[in-house]
This record gives structure tokens, sequence and C-alpha cells, in this order.
């Protein structure tokens, strides 16, 4: 964002006057004159009447007079703009350029009005990620935590919470998969996005249940709208696992307003190793593919795409134990018993997850009147397979998922309301329809279910100087049917979870209904002072979330989930009480955000250890191996945390970034703590941009420290060993970027753990067994065209 002084700040401004048949329009698209990208939020006036153009650059003035008129751009980022026009006018390209004789003072890149602690990973710091999952792109931001058990898949984790709790968008929907397995990464390809933001904290107002802890947005670029064809190519080799990478991304467009992308991409990789052994059977395989269609006239746009994604993995032999001191002197050894025997190997042994994912979508976006109508439908189409360790006679998958799920949702973002010449009123109102039908295959462990959702909302925001005040509420409803075989049926009902009249003999299963609703509300503000300089955020919020089927009915386990997990038909819908206040700053050579919330839970779903007689973690033997007890159980529940990132510009090319985050939580009126909470952490970084380097222009080296404690706050009850130690990492990384006549070429080398130091991480299921994985070279090269 920037503040500029305007060379002239009157413009002169026609209006016709207000006769009862204005009803006609003026419509188009406002474009950066220089890049030919979207701008948004510029303010086109014809006559009396005016509109805002918006993230796609698209403006539909109503209300106005026919015949002549003169039509004004305003945006404060850009020179003014005027040109005169007959009305009623449709295709109105608007090319805005920057004021040459401004004064530019830069300001942060706030919260876009968004009263949530708000981190967006784009441009550099985007490109440094390239070839890493979603959960480590996110990792550096502040907050977000690592959740791996093995091999090369990690889920991210924001403030302490993830999976069910952690809602992720790719362009605007829910993305929907298997969520019952420690080592469940998600099926979303960064290559295909420009930005990744992390909204920290409930976000269920717009997004539903799922967002009770917080909402991933993955934003891929805006197809392209001139005419040509143009795109991007990405090489990425990363040393620990011997992976390769390619990526590719063709868009083009014949400047009429239809547009076309296709993109791809390939990764495969090795074995990975810890610092001084290989983890066996934790080679990799995934593939990516994409087209998407748009096309954009008289103020409507249509967008249609598929999406596939393959993900083949193996997990570590180390997650195993054919009996329970083979588990107990597994987390008691160093290093895994078989270590030594463990080769780098491509080949993808048994265990092993097979994963699909494919999204099939429409979207309409068209101005009816009063304001923006968008609507979308989408079908998800998640398979995954598990292979566990069998004789050789034995083929096939063990567990066997297909999760389907359709859903609409409509959205209509109603024209501004100009409340005097200082306040104005802009909010959305909206709904979602969702039927899900989960069907397995193999052992049971997740039962079939079949769900039927709904869900209304309404937010408002009121902007009246540098104050903005959001208020907004929500409810949702789900039934849910869930068919158990006998054997499941049974079980739940011996082991006293399940009432026998709750459910119905179908002749071919035990049908279970379920209701549960849900409901949110929130209100924020935002204020800053009028350069800028400072900004003043605070959301109060309580949001609802019911249980999943397998917080439900989960019963045994899988590869992807190395403990033997039950799960409880009675638990209650889960509510959360928050607060979270944010100050941002922006001074001479520093600049800087921090975040402070406290989340007061009513029965929290925990999903941890079993006790035993003795006291200590229960353990289950079965024909399959040995494995933990852990079982979902409520509580009531507090977490707290701060986290905050500052920058500071050491010299006009020397940049030291320092973020940090803390989180607490712990039973109300107990005090035990819950399992599986990040322990505090640091890092710092400093970057050197050299400048003047002409074609070079961009160039970078950095080094960074990052430093995590022991989490010493845990109950040996809730845990299967005590937590690892605290540890301190280095890093390296380099960038070069190339400028020639058509082509932009980026290159890169980025290194994780220098010193190769062994680590076993807390949020880390893997630590049990093994340590993470060591040092990791990533070289990149690309190419814009």
């Amino acid at each position: 964002m920037q503040l500029q002084s305007r060379c002239a700040l009157a413009l002169l401004v026609f209006s016709s006057p207000a006769w009862a048949d204005c009803d006609a329009k003026v419509s188009g698209h406002v474009t950066d004159a220089a890049s030919g990208d979207p701008v948004a939020g510029a303010r086109v006036e014809v006559g009396a009447a005016s509109a805002v153009s918006t993230d796609d650059g698209l403006f539909v003035v109503r209300g106005v007079c026919p015949g002549p008129a003169e039509l004004h751009v305003h945006h404060l980022e850009y020179a003014g703009f005027s040109r005169a026009v007959e009305v009623p006018a449709d295709h109105v390209d608007i090319a805005l350029t920057v004021d040459e004789c401004a004064v530019v003072v830069e300001a942060p890149a706030f919260s876009d009005r968004d009263p949530h602690a708000r981190t967006t990973v784009e441009g550099e710091a985007l490109e440094r990620s390239r070839g890493q999952d979603l959960g480590e792109v996110l990792s550096t931001v502040p907050g977000v935590t690592l959740l791996r058990t093995s091999g090369d898949a990690t889920r991210p984790m924001v403030r302490g919470q993830y999976g069910r709790r952690l809602l992720i968008l790719f362009d605007g929907m829910r993305h929907e998969s298997q969520k019952w397995g420690a080592d469940h990464a998600p099926e979303v390809d960064p290559f295909s996005a420009d930005a990744i933001s992390v909204v920290r904290g409930a976000a269920g107002v717009r997004y539903g249940p799922d967002a009770i802890g917080g909402v991933i947005l993955v934003d891929p670029p805006p197809l392209r709208r001139d005419a040509g064809v143009g795109g991007r190519v990405d090489v990425v080799g990363v040393s620990n696992g011997g992976r390769g990478i390619g990526a590719f991304r063709l868009d083009g467009s014949d400047g009429h307003g239809l547009g076309v992308r296709i993109e791809g991409d390939l990764a495969k990789g090795s074995s990975l190793s810890a610092p001084d052994y290989v983890l066996g059977n934790t080679a990799s395989q995934t593939l990516n593919g994409a087209v998407t269609l748009g096309w954009t006239r008289d103020g409507l746009e249509l967008e249609a795409g598929f999406r596939h994604h393959a993900f083949d993995a193996g997990i570590c032999y180390c997650v195993r134990a054919s009996s329970p001191d083979e588990l107990r002197a597994a987390l008691e050894a160093g290093t895994p018993p078989n270590a030594a025997l463990w080769k780098t190997d491509r080949t993808i042994d048994r265990p092993r997850q097979e994963v699909t994912h494919d999204l099939l979508y429409a979207k309409a976006k068209a101005y009816v009147g009063i304001g923006t109508l968008e609507a979308t439908f989408n079908t998800q189409l998640n398979h995954r397979q598990e292979l566990e360790q069998v004789r050789d006679t034995v083929e096939g998958p063990q567990y066997d998922f297909t999760l389907r799920t359709h859903t609409l949702d409509v959205g209509l973002l109603h024209d501004s309301v100009h409340l005097g010449s200082l306040a104005t009123l802009e909010g959305t109102v909206g709904g979602v329809a969702q039927l899900q039908d989960n069907l397995f295959e193999g052992l049971p462990l997740v039962p079939n279910h079949r769900a039927a959702s709904a869900g209304a909302y309404v937010a408002e925001r009121l902007s009246l100087g540098h104050t903005l005040v959001e208020a907004g509420a929500r409810v949702d409803h789900q039934h849910r049917d869930t068919y158990l075989t006998d054997e499941a049926f049974f079980r739940h009902v011996g082991r006293g979870t399940l009432d026998a009249d709750t459910c119905t003999d179908t002749g071919v299963a035990r049908r279970c209904p379920g209701d549960w609703s849900a409901a949110t509300v929130t209100l924020g503000g935002i204020w800053h002072d009028a350069q800028e300089r400072v900004e003043l955020r605070l959301d109060l919020s309580s949001a609802s979330r019911f249980p999943n089927g397998d917080e439900l009915f989960l019963n045994g386990a899988a590869p992807t989930q190395p403990v033997y997990g039950l799960g409880d038909p009675g638990l209650r819908t889960e509510t959360t009480w928050g607060a979270a206040p944010t100050l941002g700053v922006h001074l001479p050579g520093v600049r800087g955000e921090i975040s402070a919330y406290g989340n007061w839970i009513d029965d929290y779903i925990a999903f941890g250890p079993v006790l035993g007689p003795d006291g200590t973690p229960a353990v289950d033997v079965t024909v399959r191996g040995s494995f933990p007890r852990y079982a979902f159980t409520q509580t009531n529940a507090v977490f707290a945390g701060l986290e905050g990132q500052v920058e500071v510009e050491a010299t006009r090319w020397v940049t030291a970034s320092l973020t940090g985050a803390m989180v607490r939580a712990a039973e109300r009126g107990t005090g035990a703590y819950l399992p599986l909470v990040p322990a505090d952490r640091a890092s710092l970084t400093v970057r050197v941009n050299p400048p003047h380097l002409g074609t070079f222009d961009g160039a970078s080296v950095g080094a960074s420290v990052d430093a995590v404690a022991r989490q010493d706050r845990w109950d040996a009850g809730t845990d299967l060993g005590p937590p690892p130690d605290g540890y301190v990492l280095l890093g390296a990384s380099a960038s070069l970027p190339v400028d020639l006549d058509t082509e932009h070429l980026r290159f890169g080398v980025e290194v994780a753990n220098l010193l190769n130091a062994r680590v076993r991480s807390y949020t880390s299921l893997l630590r049990y067994f093994a340590d993470d994985p060591g040092r990791e070279i990533r070289v990149r090269a690309g190419m814009d065209f």
C-alpha cells in the first residue's frame, strides 16, 4: 500500500440531472497500464452515480442517465483519470498510471480491512518456497507450526489447531479430504498459488464451522485478459531425498474476454535421511494438473476448471512395533533399531499411502441491480488407499476410502451505502449447501456416512474515517447418517459409548442418525491513524463446530494413524469464545505486528493417550502389531498466546526480520496441560539486497537462525514419552533474478538445517521413533515469459 501527495487535487466532475428514467449503466474493467493487472478499490464516477472496482477490476455503475457524460476514476495509488462516455456503455476499459509527480511515502500492507490477524505469503517470499508443500510454505508465518508423522507429508498447525479446526480454501472453495490421519497432508498445489494467506483465529461467519481455528486461503493468479500467450516454468532440485521437481503454467487470451490456463507439476524423490541414518521407505511422488477456462462479457464473469492431484508416498518403516516391549524399546531408543539396514531407495514399499483428489467446479459472477452476485458449484472426489506391511501373497490396500463432496455457495456483495459524506456501509449475505458421502472398503476404521449440511450468513462493515466496524452472524446445521457394521456397532455398545436404541438395523448395516447445529457471531474493528503508521485491530467472536465422523466413530489403526484410535458417538458440539487484539506499526525503517489471543472453549474435543490400570499409556495388541491406545474425549479448555513479527531496515540494503510465537493450552479447572501444543519458538532472518545491479536488480543473500524451546508444559498421562529437547537451526539462502528483453529468469538456493543437527519436533509423531530429516539444500531455477 502507498500514500501519495498529488500534484493536482482538484478534478472537475460533471453530473447529469437526476431524471426519473436514469436507469442505464456503465461497466468495464480497471487495470494497471504497466502490468495489465486488475486494479481493485478504484472509485468510478459517472454523473452522480459511482461504483468501486472489485478484486478482478470489474466495475458496474448503475442508475446513470442516458446520453453523453463524463467518467472519472479515483484511486490512492494512481493518477486521476477522466474520459467522455456515451451512456449506456459496456466494455469501458480503463488503464491507470502511477502519478509521475507523486511524492511516495511507504506504508505497511495492513490487513485489507480484516479485523483478524492475517499474514500473506507472496512475491519473493513465495518464490523462495518453491518445491515445498503447503505446510512448509507457511511455516515462516507467525503462529504456524508443522505437524509431521513421517516421510514427505506435513500439515500446517495454526495457534495449536490443525485438521478439523483449520479450513483450507483454494480459489474460494473449501478443500474437502480425509482428516483422521496425522500423516494426511492437504492435497493442495502451492505452485498454483499467486498468494497464500493465513487468517488466524475463528473466521466461521464467512467460511463455516471448520474455520474455528483459522483459515488458509490459497489464491491463484487471475486469468490473462490481454491478447497473447505467456506463462512460467520452474525446476527445483532437493538434496535430501534426491527430489526433482518440474512445474509449468501456460496462460492465453484472445483479448475479447476468453482466457485459458493449463498447468501442472511433477515431483519425485527417494528416501529422506536424518543426520545419521536413512529414514527407510520415505520415497514419494506427487503429480498435479489443472485446466481453467474463463469468459468475461457485459459485466458477467464465468469460470470453470478441473484439477487433479495424485500423491504416492511410503511411510517410514520405523513407525511400527510388533509387541508392547518393542514399542517401549522404540520410544526409548535414540536411533531406530533397524536403521543400519535401510538404504536410500526410490522404491515406495509398504506401508504406503496412495491418494488422489479431483476438483471440478464452475463459477459465475454478475451485477444484479443491488450488488454483485457470485455463485460457485464444485464436486470433489478424494480417494485414499493405505497399504500395510503384509505377507507377499496379499495384494491391494487394506484401507480404501472414497469421499465425495458436492457444494453450492452463493453470496451477494451489496452495493456500498453512503451514510452522509464520511460513512460507508458494505456487506455480504449468502448461503452454502453441501452433500457428502464417505465410503470405505477393506478393514473398517471410519464408517460409511452421508451428511447433508446447510448454512446462512450475513456480515456488514461500517467505514467511518479512520475506523471500521464489522459485525456478522452465521448458522449451520448438519444431518448425518452413519452406517455401522454389526462388529463396529456392538463394539461401541460394549464400550458403553453408544446406546443400542440409537441406531436402526437396515438389514445391511446399522443406521445411526445425528443432527448438529452451530452458530457463529463476530464483532471486530480496525482503527488507524491518518498516515497509516499505526493500526489497531480487535476481533471478538464465538464459534461452534460439530464433531466429525472420525471423532465419533473411529475404531482402529492405520499406517497414517499409527495409534489405535477410539471415537465417541456421544461427543457434543464444541464452542469457542475468543478475543484477539492486534497492533500493527509502520515507522521509518521499522514495521511490525503483534497479536495476542485468548480462547475459552466449551466441550473441547481432545485426542490423546488412554491410561492403563498402572497409570501408564495403554497399548492395544492386534494381529497387525502393537499400538498406543488413543481416544477422543471432551473437556473445557483455554488457549492463549502471543505471536508477532518485526522487520528492521538497518540500511537501504540490509534488513532483519524477527518472528516469534508462544501458545498456552490447558483444561479449565484442573489446569492439566493439553497434548500436542507447539513449544515456544523464534526466528531471526537477515537479508542483504545489494542496490543498483542493473540486470540483476533484486538479488539477495540471507541467513537465518530458528530457535525452538523444549515443551515443558506437558503431563505424563497425556503423552507416550517426555518431550524432545529444544534446538537451534541455521539456514542460508540466495536469490538472483535476471531480466532479459522478453523473459524474466529466476535462480535461487535455500539451505535448511545448515549444520545437519539432530532434531525431534514436539508436534511430530515421528519423534517417538526417529529424528526429523536432516540438512536440505534446494536449488531452483525459473523463467517467466
